[in-house]
């Protein structure tokens, strides 16, 4: 399959940048589109942002130490923050806007990376699987050698798993819903529906039994406010109050 050269050396600075950070962080977890496509091969689109949170509660000086250590690395690889003023380890959410000097001639893609790293929320449970960059991967293939002499080789790391991402994708229409922005959210619709069918050799389709559907859906039984809890395995992701009258179709 035929990609657009702008595609492929994005996912290369996409997959350098979360090589060192995850070598650099390991509570640091993988999330959201990039994730599904790269690590999960759930969804067959292209998304060219960095999600992160962590795994567990983290300190102030974890935060500076990822801040500074973000930037370091950055400028080894030879790009910028062009947003630098705007970040502050003291946030709970930051937003990195990065540019690198592309080699290809201007295209709809670009040439940032947006790297989103969320501090509030812990994203458990997670999945450490490997991850690898497209010319990596074509290498590595077809010229070990030659992969493993530019460091292109697969690495490990965190990822959110799939039944966690299902959730906050749900969550994440309603938001919108009630925040009166509809449009241009269509890519959640796209990842719930593939997350629906995905089979393949890291995990299975997200599993939707009854008492995942009275999560998602919120059925109300009486009280219209009620506390709702959901269980992967052996780890409780979370406990939201939620107030709806949507019920399980």
């Amino acid at each position: 399959k035929l990609l657009p050269a702008g595609m492929v050396e994005k996912d290369y600075y996409i997959t350098e940048l979360l090589r060192e950070l995850s070598s650099m962080f390991p509570f640091l977890v993988f999330k959201g589109g990039t994730s599904l496509s790269k690590c999960y091969g759930a969804i067959e689109r292209f998304s060219e942002d960095i999600d992160l949170s962590t795994d567990i509660a983290i300190t102030q000086g974890q935060r500076r130490q990822v801040k500074e250590k973000l930037f370091n690395t950055i400028s080894q690889l030879g790009m910028a923050i062009v947003n630098a003023k705007d970040i502050r380890s003291r946030q709970n959410y930051n937003r990195y806007v990065i540019a690198y000097d592309s080699v290809l001639s201007p295209s709809a893609l670009g040439s940032t990376v947006i790297v989103e790293i969320l501090y509030s929320i812990t994203a458990v449970p997670v999945d450490e699987l490997p991850v690898q960059s497209m010319i990596g991967f074509y290498l590595q293939k077809n010229n070990p050698l030659l992969a493993k002499d530019f460091l292109l080789s697969s690495f490990r790391m965190k990822n959110q798993s799939l039944t966690r991402t299902f959730i906050d994708k749900v969550f994440a229409l309603a938001d919108y819903e009630l925040r009166g922005e509809r449009n241009r959210q269509s890519r959640h619709i796209y990842d719930l529906y593939k997350l629906f069918s995905t089979t393949n050799s890291h995990c299975q389709k997200v599993e939707t039994d009854q008492k995942f559907k009275a999560f998602v859906y919120g059925r109300v039984l009486g009280d219209d406010l009620k506390i709702y809890t959901y269980s992967y395995e052996k780890n409780k992701i979370f406990i939201i109050k939620m107030k709806t009258n949507i019920s399980i179709r």
